[in-house]
């Protein structure tokens, strides 16, 4: 046999020369079980407490025949990882997987920017800043922040909308509103941001628009959950829908 098998073969004893148990409790030297022969026809009491303690394993005699029975290990781990999902969680993805994002868009808008506001009055608590009517935060504008599969989605959306503003808006004045000319392209995270703070029904309305078509696929994929109103956006169709039972009921 090689030296390096040799080698292999010395670090593996000694690596399955303790325990698990040993692994994550101090040890006690007083607390060692020796097991010292006897055979498995006749277990010693060092054997048998030797597997209750280590193994997590119970012996006990029939007659002069030992019966094995499992307790179960006895580690003293750390409480181990969830990825268990939390009542608040689950309300959300039901509430997603039940409802069409067309039927909840004008609550989001409502309790996100009221239909009025074109950026977030104030930074989030990371600094990030909220854009267009239904206030996509900027760290989703740019492919490396947002995930592969979401600018999948976005960038022909941004391109549609790039092109209709150079088209139709870039450098007019229509009804009192100046539109400036683009510097950036499709991709450019400040022309996103400028293309979501225009104030036309192209890019900002309470049906198909750049920020509406955006926050379709923000929802389809990522849930209400994405929204920091989801609770107040939950409350608002809840109680749209409680009214409109109301008055299929006094139809009836």
């Amino acid at each position: 046999m090689g030296k390096f098998a040799k080698s292999l073969i010395k670090i593996a004893n000694d690596l399955y020369s303790t325990g698990m148990e040993e692994r994550y409790t101090p040890y006690d030297p007083e607390s060692e079980t020796e097991f010292k022969g006897g055979g498995h026809s006749s277990p010693t009491e060092g054997y048998k407490d030797y597997l209750r303690k280590v193994q997590g394993t119970g012996v006990e005699l029939k007659g002069d025949k030992p019966r094995y029975y499992n307790t179960g290990p006895k580690f003293m781990t750390g409480t181990p990882a969830t990825s268990q999902v939390t009542a608040k969680d689950y309300k959300y993805k039901k509430f997603t997987s039940d409802n069409d994002f067309s039927a909840i868009a004008p609550f989001i808008i409502q309790a996100e920017s009221g239909g009025k506001y074109y950026k977030s009055l104030k930074p989030n608590t990371n600094g990030s800043i909220d854009y267009g009517f239904f206030q996509i935060n900027d760290l989703n504008l740019d492919r490396k922040t947002s995930g592969g599969k979401l600018a999948d989605a976005w960038d022909p959306i941004f391109d549609k909308y790039y092109n209709y503003y150079n088209d139709n808006l870039a450098g007019k004045t229509i009804d009192g509103i100046t539109y400036d000319k683009l510097t950036g392209d499709s991709k450019d995270i400040e022309t996103r941001k400028q293309l979501l703070q225009t104030k036309h029904d192209k890019f900002n309305s309470y049906g198909s628009s750049l920020s509406w078509d955006l926050s379709e696929q923000l929802y389809n994929q990522r849930g209400i959950g994405q929204w920091t109103t989801k609770d107040q956006v939950l409350a608002m169709a809840e109680e749209s829908q409680n009214d409109q039972n109301n008055i299929a009921s006094s139809d009836n």
